[in-house]
């Protein structure tokens, strides 16, 4: 049972309003996710508690005439990620929500107590900030508007004063045409995870350059952030490689990330270049456009990839690993990058490579097999069913390039079966953290009796 020292359940905001100047010590709790955890783990801070789970007044999405969209503050996740109006004119918002926790979460977690908590984490904020919200915030004084951009001033410290309640977010009209949005995340896990980075892009094109950009990161620094200099570097800047270069460069000149347990300073200055390119890219191509490349610095690769003819293009420099992956082709992994793990491993002609160190214009004329092809009329592969069969798996990272390489070892002809020592010596580029491989070479052995 959690362990309030006092509890006021308001019935109206103006009731939460007095309450709160009558009790000095009291936390708001709304969606509670956050508070009754603090409770849970009896942080005497949270003891005292004004509820206003159940006010109608700091629910619901509303757009006006001109545009411009109103969300109460104690509106959940679930509402922002299925309302109609925010899917519409708030992209990067559902997006943002969608990747927060696990549904039962979302569904009474409330998007103004993700932003209140102050944390840098805090996957709304990102896209609330690109979007140019002001904040409706309430007290016994009257009601004041301040912008997103500065609400945060510290590591879980927003201007809000113990008095006030956060009561809308307020956007201005969204631009409909040659504008797009996005919001991406990297996390140890795809759920009910904390941000390791998250970004979010907003972008407004004209003729074929940049005429605004908005970018926002959060854990990149003490609060979540505008990236100035980047926003700067895109002005008027055209929509090519060299562009998304140099912001990807300025970027670093607004970030100030930190090593923690979750990911070395280091690693996340990576992230953060890597993720502004990719933010940007997503944001452009929602709005109509596309990062071109300069013609001399494009080849053309006619290629099989599955059965199927392609044509791509790219730049001369990138890995056959990268492309096949920009083709929606994520059985391809990027592990090592540097062809160590084997988890990116495809078939060039029936011979099995790392695609990491594989040039993308070395498949000029090759057929390239991956996972995805591998299923026939919807019927998994010999040597899929036998990996699912004999419990070959378990996280399933390594198994596309542990499946591709046992398809190319088994596909060899030979007189006599593999021996143990000869399957361990044609899987050795593969690692795999899981299983021990013991059940990986039985798996092998059976495909092997049984093909």
């Amino acid at each position: 049972m959690f362990d309030f020292a006092s509890y006021h359940r308001a019935a109206t905001l103006a009731d939460a309003i007095n309450l709160l100047a009558d009790n000095p010590q009291a936390k708001l709790l709304a969606g509670g996710t956050d508070v009754l955890i603090q409770l849970h783990h009896h942080n005497d801070r949270y003891r005292h508690i004004v509820d206003i789970h159940n006010l109608a007044e700091l629910r619901g999405i509303t757009l006006a005439e001109d545009g411009s969209l109103r969300i109460g503050s104690a509106t959940t996740f679930t509402q922002l990620i299925e309302d109609p109006i925010t899917q519409r004119h708030l992209p990067a918002l559902c997006a943002a929500a969608t990747s927060i926790a696990g549904p039962q979460i979302r569904n009474v977690a409330t998007y103004g107590g993700n932003i209140c908590n102050g944390a840098t984490s805090a996957d709304s904020a990102t896209p609330t900030l690109i979007y140019d919200a002001k904040l409706e915030i309430h007290s016994p004084r009257g009601v004041r508007f301040v912008p997103i951009n500065g609400f945060h001033t510290g590591p879980g410290k927003v201007s809000l004063e113990h008095d006030e309640i956060l009561v809308a977010f307020h956007f201005p009209p969204q631009p409909k045409e040659h504008a797009g949005s996005a919001h991406f995340k990297y996390a140890m896990r795809d759920a009910m995870d904390i941000s390791t980075i998250g970004c979010a892009a907003h972008c407004r094109l004209d003729n074929g350059n940049f005429s605004e950009l908005r970018l926002a990161f959060g854990v990149a620094a003490p609060t979540p952030i505008r990236c100035q200099h980047a926003e700067q570097t895109a002005q008027n800047a055209p929509l090519n490689l060299q562009t998304l270069e140099a912001i990807s460069e300025s970027v670093l000149q607004d970030v100030a990330p930190r090593s923690s347990w979750r990911a070395s300073k280091e690693f996340r200055l990576h992230l953060i270049q890597t993720m502004t390119k990719k933010v940007i890219s997503e944001a452009v191509a929602r709005g109509g456009g596309k990062i071109a490349m300069n013609h001399s610095e494009t080849i053309t690769i006619e290629c099989t990839i599955n059965g199927m003819p392609f044509q791509l293009h790219a730049a001369p420099g990138t890995p056959l690993s990268e492309l096949l992956r920009e083709q929606g082709l994520l059985s391809v992994k990027q592990g090592c990058c540097v062809g160590e793990c084997g988890a990116c491993t495809v078939l060039v002609d029936g011979t099995a490579i790392d695609s990491c160190l594989y040039l993308a214009a070395w498949a000029e004329g090759k057929e390239i097999r991956t996972l995805e092809g591998e299923a026939k009329g919807g019927k998994l592969s010999h040597v899929q069913q036998a990996y699912a069969k004999s419990g070959a798996v378990q996280c399933g990272f390594c198994t596309p390039g542990l499946i591709m390489a046992t398809t190319a070892m088994l596909a060899k002809p030979r007189e006599k079966p593999l021996t143990i020592t000869e399957i361990r010596r044609g899987l050795a580029g593969n690692l795999c953290r899981c299983t021990g491989y013991q059940m990986i070479v039985n798996t092998v052995q059976d495909c092997e009796k049984t093909k």
